[in-house]
């Protein structure tokens, strides 16, 4: 039987309830909006992309921490240093541990399991999970320089690493300061001296945090399976110590209801002043310096989770402050459910995957399903007999080490092509390097830069983002070349040369083995648009498509061509077929086409002029019922950069890998790439270039090499 002490503030255990279940329908929403979690949908986007979008706006997580800082110094006083220490490793350590080594791998391992619905290779749980395991020690050797572990991720349990790092600080920092711990305050402050505490956090949350984000320190870095962001740090921590403050000053009494008035001076000033933030941003975009506008950015987030922390308080302090058993039962259970509730919401999406049904019926059966299946095992199973429960989680782990889920395949003709297939690719892909280079702008990229590629006298060259060029040799040295430009795609020119385009100033041009610029091989022109994607021939003469903006909307379509000796002229330029991608065979150009299923293929006159192009081969798409002929139901593979070997093979850089089609124009199979879908955000070939007898494939930042039998 539950029983509520009549002192308890029930509101803040009701709203660490109702944040979890909002959290739970932020991770449903993700499956369904288009997002690129774990698995694709084909129905997905339309509602639950823009329903996705606004969950995503509304900062939900500090809101937990600031609850939990509320908490904090009340328990650590009554318990003591060593029960309190105790209590938290007992309490969120070992669930923790648990999560991290035996749930979290389960979670990518379904997406990566999904794939041998559509004939794809997804490989074993038991060859999965060493791998993943083992990449969370990759960085273990230099944690302090927050390098970016390439596939290790916390999934959701993030949360519980970074609580029990603020209450381990807690605990050092009382038994530092023993007179850190006064007594409260007897009656709760006025409004407006709560405002100033709200504005001063945000202040000090956008500060540190826009330091961090200057300094380029990303924010999801581990070492040895923890969390060490000082960015995330400054956000959570900032709202941890809000709630050591709140308790300490008495901002909620039991049985006080604080009027509208009240929460109204709060979300006004804070409205205000977000309102304020925002301005700034917007403003100072083309006049003030790069660290205010960070700044300002940040300061407008920081703003707004406190908007949101004070309605989600201000509401549930005035509605749901009263004793209530469904309350209490859920509030009770809100840790575990948050801990739970995400594999099973990737159990009901895959079992639902190739159902037939509106995405609506599919998302409030994953929600509602979630919810029941995630309280009904913490209040029967955990909460019950916790050493049960962790017998059971052991046993299904045991079970997949040693057995294996069934593979199902609704696209027969992948698995049958296996051993055409691994004729030309016989071995498994290695990574070639997964570092970025030290000088990568994360601030203006992010974290999942995108790689290009070029192969030139036997050295790889790859450039990141606009932002950098580095070659790797043959005896696997890799070093950064300096650079007069910032090239976003390469390709091999005779003579060791490269070209390159330059996105900053629309020209392609010659660069050196050096990475010099050696010549300006086409300059900018507002009538051709802005070069796309671009290959050489043997001559030296150079094919290159376009894009330009018009009307509104980014146009493609032109294929240019410019001769050995300068003179550039339209190759090819067709309305109906918007050429993307290029690739040069044996007197035939090879193009992919935006929102087009066929490579089309185009024969090289001797002048360099194409032929009518005409369908080469048709890319295999993945259908998320995966079966259905309906072509309309099938998911755009979006078809980025190709290569051709000697034999006249073609390999198309896919998002659901690397398309491998022999001369013939038949699909051979996919070459999968087993690191792909171990990241949280899967990520997609981008690049692919030859080199010798291997074929060099970037999947965003992460560059692999593949072993071919070209003979």
């Amino acid at each position: 039987m539950l029983v509520q002490s009549p002192q308890r503030l029930l509101f803040l255990d009701n709203l660490r309830y109702l944040i979890v279940l909002f959290v739970m329908l932020f991770h449903v929403s993700a499956g369904y909006s288009g997002w690129p979690e774990y698995y694709h949908e084909t129905q997905a986007g339309g509602f639950f992309a823009i329903m996705h979008g606004i969950i995503t706006s509304i900062r939900r997580m500090p809101l937990l921490f600031f609850i939990a800082g509320y908490f904090a110094m009340p328990s650590l006083v009554g318990r003591g240093g060593v029960s309190f220490c105790k209590h938290k490793v007992i309490r969120l350590g070992v669930p923790w541990v648990l999560c991290i080594f035996l749930v979290g791998p389960l979670m990518p391992f379904l997406g990566y399991y999904s794939q041998s619905f559509n004939g794809l290779d997804s490989g074993r749980y038991a060859d999965f999970w060493p791998a993943f395991i083992m990449s969370g020690f990759s960085d273990w050797i230099t944690p302090i320089a927050f390098v970016v572990n390439p596939q290790f991720h916390q999934m959701h349990f993030w949360f519980t690493s970074v609580l029990l790092q603020l209450f381990a600080l807690l605990v050092i920092g009382r038994a530092a300061w023993k007179k850190w711990a006064p007594a409260p305050r007897p009656d709760p402050p006025a409004p407006w001296s709560m405002l100033k505490v709200l504005v001063f956090t945000a202040l000090a949350i956008a500060c540190c945090k826009a330091l961090f984000v200057l300094l380029q320190i990303p924010s999801g870095v581990f070492a040895l399976f923890v969390q060490v962001s000082p960015a995330a740090f400054s956000t959570y921590g900032g709202f941890f110590a809000l709630g050591l403050y709140a308790r300490q000053r008495n901002w909620f009494v039991a049985g006080q209801v604080p009027g509208w008035r009240h929460f109204g001076v709060l979300l006004g000033g804070l409205v205000l002043a977000g309102g304020a933030a925002a301005a700034l941003y917007f403003l100072a975009q083309d006049i003030a310096p790069q660290p205010l506008i960070v700044f300002a950015g940040l300061l407008g987030e920081a703003f707004l989770g406190m908007m949101v922390m004070v309605a989600g308080v201000g509401l549930t302090h005035r509605y749901m402050n009263k004793p209530s058993r469904l309350n209490a039962h859920l509030a009770a259970n809100s840790y575990y459910i948050y801990l739970i509730h995400y594999p099973i919401i990737l159990v009901l999406r895959l079992l639902m995957l190739t159902w037939d049904a509106p995405t609506a019926v599919k998302v409030s059966i994953a929600f509602a399903g979630t919810a029941l299946l995630s309280y009904a095992i913490s209040q029967y199973l955990i909460r019950k007999s916790g050493r049960l429960a962790v017998a059971a989680l052991l046993g299904l782990h045991v079970l997949l080490l040693v057995g294996d889920l069934p593979r199902s395949s609704y696209s027969h003709m992948l698995l049958d092509r296996q051993q055409q297939l691994r004729a030309v690719v016989p071995g498994p892909s290695e990574r070639v390097t997964a570092a970025l280079p030290a000088n990568l702008d994360l601030l203006a990229f992010g974290e999942s830069a995108i790689a290009r590629l070029a192969y030139a006298e036997n050295a790889l060259y790859y450039t990141y983002g606009d932002s950098s060029l580095n070659v790797r040799t043959a005896d696997g040295q890799t070093r950064q070349l300096a650079l007069a430009l910032a090239p976003s795609v390469l390709a091999a020119l005779p003579g060791g040369k490269l070209a390159a385009i330059e996105p900053a100033s629309g020209r392609i041009m010659a660069l050196d083995a050096q990475g010099r610029v050696a010549a300006t091989l086409v300059d900018s022109s507002a009538e051709r648009g802005m070069p796309q994607d671009l290959v050489a021939d043997a001559s030296g003469g150079l094919y290159f498509t376009t894009w330009r903006s018009g009307a509104g909307e980014s146009q493609l379509g032109a294929v240019y061509y410019r001769a050995a000796g300068g003179a550039i002229r339209p190759a090819f330029a067709d309305s109906t077929l918007q050429v993307k991608g290029l690739a040069l065979g044996d007197g035939v150009l090879f193009a992919t086409a935006a929102g087009d299923t066929a490579v089309w293929a185009m024969a090289v006159a001797a002048d360099g002029s194409l032929a009518q192009g005409r369908a080469f081969a048709e890319l295999f798409r993945a259908d998320g019922r995966y079966g259905a002929e309906a072509l309309e139901k099938r998911v755009d593979c979006q078809a980025e950069e190709m290569a051709v070997d000697a034999a006249g093979r073609l390999y198309v850089a896919t998002r659901f890998g690397v398309q491998v089609f022999a001369a013939t124009g038949e699909l051979l199979g996919v070459v999968n790439f087993p690191e792909l879908p171990i990241r949280f955000t899967p990520k997609a070939p981008r690049s692919c270039a030859l080199g010798g007898d291997r074929l060099y494939v970037a999947c965003d930042d992460e560059i692999f090499s593949v072993p071919l039998n070209l003979k």
